[in-house]
């Protein structure tokens, strides 16, 4: 009977050859006879939340849930493992506005709190790695639409079909509103806009 113990830094992921799963080995030793065990190796994930804005970031598969500033948070995850980090702002104050570090890919959608998976950061675990998040104080934009013709407000990837929507975006950016006129409607003016085109 074989059995496989794994130390601290790796998972049993199994056995191949003559045994399969990850339950005791078992073999009648009757002629020579080869079994492989194999192991995979632990690696640590380490987010660290920049300086004193709010904010939080969880992952999936679950492990890492940072969610004070200036603070650190780590977990380990088996190799090979697809893990995506997500940063959340915190309502009515910050908004995510970048990574350093290693994410290879995902940077954020235009600094909007309820764009979906905002700035989420994919990658593949192939060894130890270190990132921080830094989320950035945010304003509250309130989008209005006046008439009862069809349309919509957009503004990063949240889009406004009632009369009035509240989004949160970064304090000190340029955010561009894009209005979409329904069928049969145009747009007519803006108000409160700092510059704007008019759409026909």
């Amino acid at each position: 009977t074989l059995t496989a113990a794994p130390d601290g830094d790796s998972v049993f992921a199994g056995w191949s050859g003559l045994c399969s799963g990850t339950d005791p080995c078992v073999v009648t030793v009757d002629q020579a006879k080869s079994v492989t065990a194999i192991f995979l190796p632990l690696y640590t994930v380490t987010v660290a939340m920049a300086d004193a804005t709010p904010g939080s970031v969880t992952s999936t598969p679950a492990g890492i849930a940072c969610g004070s500033a200036g603070s650190a948070c780590s977990a380990r995850f088996v190799e090979g493992t697809q893990l995506q980090l997500v940063p959340q702002g915190s309502p009515g104050a910050s908004v995510f506005g970048s990574w350093s570090g290693t994410c290879p890919v995902g940077q954020m959608c235009p600094m909007v709190v309820t764009c979906p998976e905002p700035g989420a950061c994919t990658f593949t675990v192939q060894g130890p790695k270190s990132l921080t998040a830094k989320f950035v104080p945010a304003v509250t934009v309130t989008l209005l639409r006046f008439g009862t013709a069809p349309g919509a407000l957009t503004v990063g990837g949240f889009s406004c079909t009632d009369a009035s929507c509240a989004v949160e975006v970064a304090k000190g950016t340029n955010v561009g509103i894009t209005a979409s006129p329904g069928a049969g409607a145009v747009l007519k003016v803006w108000t409160g806009c700092s510059s704007s085109s008019e759409l026909s």
